[in-house]
Protein backbone atom coordinates (compact mmCIF):
# COMPACT_ATOMS: atom_id res chain seq x y z
CA UNK A 1 0.00 0.00 0.00
CA UNK A 2 1.27 3.26 -1.08
CA UNK A 3 1.38 5.78 1.57
CA UNK A 4 2.06 9.12 -0.83
CA UNK A 5 -0.37 9.12 -3.78
CA UNK A 6 0.23 11.73 -6.23
CA UNK A 7 -2.81 14.33 -6.73
CA UNK A 8 -3.40 16.56 -9.68
CA UNK A 9 -3.26 19.05 -6.40
CA UNK A 10 0.74 18.31 -6.55
CA UNK A 11 0.60 19.35 -10.38
CA UNK A 12 2.51 22.82 -11.07
CA UNK A 13 2.62 22.54 -14.78
CA UNK A 14 6.07 21.85 -15.46
CA UNK A 15 6.13 17.54 -16.50
CA UNK A 16 9.78 17.42 -15.89
CA UNK A 17 9.34 18.82 -11.88
CA UNK A 18 5.93 16.99 -11.93
CA UNK A 19 7.64 13.89 -12.79
CA UNK A 20 10.64 14.52 -10.08
CA UNK A 21 8.16 15.16 -7.32
CA UNK A 22 6.47 11.80 -8.42
CA UNK A 23 9.46 10.26 -8.27
CA UNK A 24 10.60 11.19 -4.12
CA UNK A 25 6.49 10.48 -3.62
CA UNK A 26 7.69 7.03 -4.77
CA UNK A 27 10.59 6.61 -3.12
CA UNK A 28 8.93 7.22 -0.24
CA UNK A 29 6.61 4.56 -0.77
CA UNK A 30 9.21 2.29 -1.62
CA UNK A 31 11.64 3.09 1.56
CA UNK A 32 8.04 2.55 3.67
CA UNK A 33 7.95 -0.69 2.01
CA UNK A 34 11.15 -2.14 3.03
CA UNK A 35 11.08 -0.99 6.23
CA UNK A 36 7.60 -2.63 6.38
CA UNK A 37 9.45 -5.79 5.07
CA UNK A 38 12.21 -5.28 7.26
CA UNK A 39 14.70 -5.39 4.63
CA UNK A 40 18.15 -5.91 4.61
CA UNK A 41 20.27 -2.89 5.68
CA UNK A 42 22.12 -2.59 2.41
CA UNK A 43 18.58 -2.81 0.36
CA UNK A 44 17.55 0.03 2.90
CA UNK A 45 20.99 2.09 1.92
CA UNK A 46 20.13 1.66 -1.57
CA UNK A 47 16.71 3.10 -1.29
CA UNK A 48 18.58 6.08 0.93
CA UNK A 49 21.20 7.03 -1.70
CA UNK A 50 18.74 6.77 -4.60
CA UNK A 51 16.53 9.11 -2.31
CA UNK A 52 19.48 11.43 -1.57
CA UNK A 53 20.42 11.47 -5.21
CA UNK A 54 17.15 12.47 -6.50
CA UNK A 55 16.24 15.29 -3.92
CA UNK A 56 19.77 16.85 -4.45
CA UNK A 57 19.30 16.43 -8.75
CA UNK A 58 15.31 18.13 -8.33
CA UNK A 59 16.40 21.48 -6.31
CA UNK A 60 19.57 21.50 -8.74
CA UNK A 61 17.20 21.27 -11.68
CA UNK A 62 14.51 23.77 -9.78
CA UNK A 63 17.30 26.13 -8.96
CA UNK A 64 18.39 26.32 -12.82
CA UNK A 65 14.41 27.04 -13.59
CA UNK A 66 14.68 29.95 -11.24
CA UNK A 67 17.54 31.55 -12.33
CA UNK A 68 16.69 31.11 -15.89
CA UNK A 69 13.70 32.18 -15.05
CA UNK A 70 15.25 35.44 -12.63
CA UNK A 71 12.57 34.33 -10.35
CA UNK A 72 12.62 37.26 -7.38
CA UNK A 73 12.38 34.74 -4.42
CA UNK A 74 15.51 32.65 -5.91
CA UNK A 75 17.28 33.09 -2.74
CA UNK A 76 14.70 32.27 -0.27
CA UNK A 77 14.23 28.58 -2.32
CA UNK A 78 17.46 28.06 -2.32
CA UNK A 79 17.65 28.93 1.30
CA UNK A 80 14.65 26.23 1.49
CA UNK A 81 16.44 23.65 -0.66
CA UNK A 82 19.65 24.01 1.83
CA UNK A 83 17.54 23.05 5.14
CA UNK A 84 16.57 20.51 3.30
CA UNK A 85 19.65 19.48 2.40
CA UNK A 86 21.08 19.44 6.16
CA UNK A 87 17.60 17.25 7.07
CA UNK A 88 18.47 15.02 4.31
CA UNK A 89 22.15 14.76 5.80
CA UNK A 90 20.79 14.22 9.58
CA UNK A 91 18.53 11.57 8.09
CA UNK A 92 20.85 9.73 6.30
CA UNK A 93 23.87 10.27 9.41
CA UNK A 94 21.25 8.88 11.19
CA UNK A 95 20.66 5.83 9.34
CA UNK A 96 24.54 5.33 9.15
CA UNK A 97 24.93 5.33 12.81
CA UNK A 98 22.40 2.66 13.56
CA UNK A 99 19.91 1.58 10.89
CA UNK A 100 17.40 0.98 13.88
CA UNK A 101 16.82 4.94 13.60
CA UNK A 102 15.23 4.28 9.90
CA UNK A 103 11.49 3.05 10.84
CA UNK A 104 7.65 4.04 10.03
CA UNK A 105 7.89 7.05 12.67
CA UNK A 106 11.09 8.85 11.29
CA UNK A 107 10.43 8.30 7.38
CA UNK A 108 6.97 9.87 8.22
CA UNK A 109 9.05 12.97 9.93
CA UNK A 110 11.22 13.25 7.24
CA UNK A 111 8.63 12.29 4.10
CA UNK A 112 6.09 15.44 6.00
CA UNK A 113 9.39 17.33 5.39
CA UNK A 114 10.05 16.55 1.60
CA UNK A 115 5.91 16.74 1.19
CA UNK A 116 5.79 20.19 2.55
CA UNK A 117 8.72 21.58 0.82
CA UNK A 118 6.85 20.52 -2.07
CA UNK A 119 3.43 22.11 -1.18
CA UNK A 120 4.38 25.12 0.95
CA UNK A 121 7.91 26.01 -1.23
CA UNK A 122 7.81 24.45 -4.66
CA UNK A 123 3.99 24.69 -5.79
CA UNK A 124 3.81 28.83 -5.31
CA UNK A 125 7.08 29.06 -6.84
CA UNK A 126 6.33 27.17 -9.73
CA UNK A 127 2.90 28.50 -10.40
CA UNK A 128 4.75 32.10 -10.17
CA UNK A 129 6.99 30.41 -12.83
CA UNK A 130 3.79 29.86 -14.74
CA UNK A 131 2.06 33.30 -14.37
CA UNK A 132 4.26 36.48 -15.50
CA UNK A 133 1.49 38.53 -13.80
CA UNK A 134 2.36 36.65 -10.65
CA UNK A 135 5.99 37.77 -10.49
CA UNK A 136 5.18 41.09 -11.24
CA UNK A 137 3.44 41.22 -8.16
CA UNK A 138 5.83 39.29 -6.30
CA UNK A 139 7.62 41.06 -3.09
CA UNK A 140 11.43 41.93 -3.95
CA UNK A 141 13.78 44.52 -2.99
CA UNK A 142 13.30 46.09 -6.30
CA UNK A 143 9.86 46.76 -6.27
CA UNK A 144 9.45 47.42 -2.00
CA UNK A 145 10.61 50.79 -2.35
Amino acid sequence: MNLFVWTTNYESGFASIDQQHQNLLQLLNHLSQAISDRAETDMLQLILNELELETLNHFRDEEKLMGASNYPGYLCHRAAHCNVEREVAKFMAAFATNPDNLNQKSLATFSQLILDHICQEDLPMLQSLNSPEALENELTAANLF
